[in-house]
């Protein structure tokens, strides 16, 4: 993926990469996920798709954040 400087973040067992992409005369967004195994995925999609993730990414992460975790039931079925 032909990209400008990219994002990355770095964990123990993942890499994101993001950045604009050029494709013909439009600018898009490549995304690229990749595990230290070397399996890997990669999307470019157009901005308004790109900006429609990243909402959804981060309404789910907020509401992750304040869901609480039941123990499990001691009763068993």
């Amino acid at each position: 993926m032909a990209t400008s400087p990219q994002a990355q973040q770095q964990t123990n067992d993942l890499t994101i990469g993001a950045g604009p992409v050029q494709v013909g005369d439009q600018i898009m967004v490549g995304i690229n996920i990749s595990d230290r195994f070397g399996l890997s995925v990669s999307v470019v999609w157009p901005i308004d798709m790109a900006r429609a993730f990243s909402k959804r990414i981060k309404d789910v992460v907020e509401q992750a954040e304040v869901t609480v975790v039941k123990a499990p039931s001691l009763i068993v079925p």
